[in-house]
């Protein structure tokens, strides 16, 4: 199944957030715009198709894109859609048997249930023009949907999922169509709680919940009856992970689950590896590294490339830095990538690409989108389609300014680091050797001011600047 993407997006210097907002600004529209980015999928030539929404948080409403891109991120081609009055938003996409397009329209949420209990399912060629187009009712009366997306079955047969509610109850829906339209089977299921959800070839429906938050899913796809339930609790060894996860298989017998794990302090996120028989092959929390102050890491994609190889993207609520990794399917880090900007990034598509690379899609500030083109080690290339030089930090200082306390924080690939801390005079007043993921320094001592560091690793500088200490 590889019509989910990872979308990591990475952020730079001021130059460029002036040059990206202007950059959108053209593309997209108005500044009052938010922009979203449901999915990625890949064409037959190497490009890149995005659908999304642009909405307006004032008036309410919104327009749909569609974007072609090319391997690179640079967009070739664009369309977007405008109902009037209304939020009707490109949800999902997904390619058919004859290269078209399938696109899954939403209708926002509203007070009038029964006007909103629909979606649109728009058959469209390569060049956007729509070819057939159907308006679908779902079985249930009084019922609005939430958080809806779409996964293909088979040649001829997708499956809709996610959240709704009727009267005032929330709970999660499965519903097998035809990719023309036509209703197959529709089931409610007993609570709210699906996330994500993956069909193997042995034709079974995987995802979480919809039981509880530590419960997997195993459905038979003929008629959506429950083949098992796995209790994450009893079966990996911890309490649960939260519901924005992601399930993908690694190949028919083994997948991979991913999310948060929200009882450790900090949290921290999770990759767990299973066969189809429910036994934990590979299991590993810390993944990304540790954050201070309680931030929760979002892991809200992955993507796994034709090596079995994993990619993961993390981001923190509140922070200016970022992680990327590419990880074995036995769960050990190949490469990873830690990343330190000007605004908050928010990533939610991670797609592994032909050439080895990734392609990462998020939000930048809320606002724009922001598309990130990676090289098989995980180096930015592009950025929006233009080439970038951004370079990933071997550690990051933190908190900067500080009252006293700093963290130095640093990846695994750099085994010991000697840091040394002067002050404006160019007087060396500290220096720390350490071999830990993260060690802390105290300059409470000393007077507030301007600090400058220098951070060695097997004799070469790896990164150097200046600390602030207030009072």
């Amino acid at each position: 199944m590889k019509n989910i993407i990872f979308i990591t997006i990475f952020i730079l210097s001021n130059s460029f957030i002036i040059n990206a907002q202007n950059y959108f600004l053209t593309l997209i529209g108005e500044i009052d715009k938010q922009e979203h980015a449901f999915n990625v999928i890949q064409n037959n030539t190497d490009e890149y198709i995005i659908c999304g929404v642009k909405s307006n948080p004032i008036t309410d409403l919104a327009n749909s894109y569609i974007f072609k891109l090319s391997e690179e991120g640079k967009i070739l081609q664009e369309k977007i859609e405008s109902v009037t009055d209304s939020f009707i938003g490109a949800r999902d996409i997904l390619q058919l048997e004859n290269n078209n397009y399938l696109l899954l329209y939403q209708q926002g949420p509203g007070s009038n249930y029964e006007e909103n209990n629909f979606i649109i399912l728009s058959e469209i060629d390569d060049n956007f023009n729509t070819i057939t187009e159907k308006k679908i009712k779902f079985p249930i009366d009084s019922m609005e949907i939430y958080q809806i997306n779409m996964k293909k079955a088979n040649e001829n047969e997708i499956i809709c999922y996610g959240n709704c509610s009727k009267n005032d109850t929330w709970t999660t829906f499965l519903y097998k169509l035809t990719t023309s339209g036509d209703s197959i089977l529709f089931e409610i299921m007993p609570d709210a709680g699906i996330s994500d959800l993956e069909i193997n070839n042995s034709e079974k429906i995987y995802y979480m919940g919809p039981r509880t938050a530590n419960d997997i899913s195993v459905l038979n796809y003929s008629d959506f009856s429950v083949d098992t339930i796995i209790d994450m609790f009893n079966t990996i060894g911890y309490a649960s992970i939260t519901t924005k996860t992601n399930i993908e298989f690694l190949s028919d017998s083994t997948f991979v689950v991913s999310g948060v794990y929200p009882y450790l302090e900090p949290l921290q996120s999770t990759l767990t590896v299973l066969g189809t028989s429910y036994n934990v092959l590979y299991s590993k929390i810390d993944v990304g590294y540790d954050k201070d102050g309680g931030l929760i890491p979002q892991l809200k994609s992955l993507d796994i490339n034709t090596n079995n190889e994993i990619y993961t993207a993390i981001w923190y609520f509140g922070s200016s830095e970022f992680y990327i990794a590419k990880i074995d399917s036995e769960l050990n880090i190949i490469w990873e990538k830690l990343y330190e900007i000007d605004y908050s990034p928010h990533w939610s598509i991670t797609f592994a690409t032909n050439d080895g690379g990734c392609m990462f899609i998020g939000l930048l500030n809320y606002d724009d989108i922001i598309i990130v083109k990676t090289d098989p080690d995980g180096n930015i290339t592009h950025i929006n389609g233009e080439p970038s030089d951004l370079k990933a930090k071997k550690v990051i200082v933190c908190p900067n300014p500080t009252t006293g306390i700093v963290n130095i924080k640093k990846i695994q690939q750099i085994t010991e680091a000697n840091i040394k801390i002067y002050d404006i005079k160019g007087k060396l007043i500290m220096q720390k050797q350490f071999s830990e993921k993260q060690t802390a320094i105290d300059l409470s001592n000393n007077p507030a001011g301007t600090y400058f560091y220098n951070i060695i690793s097997e004799n070469k500088l790896i990164d150097n600047g200046k600390i602030i200490l207030t009072e």
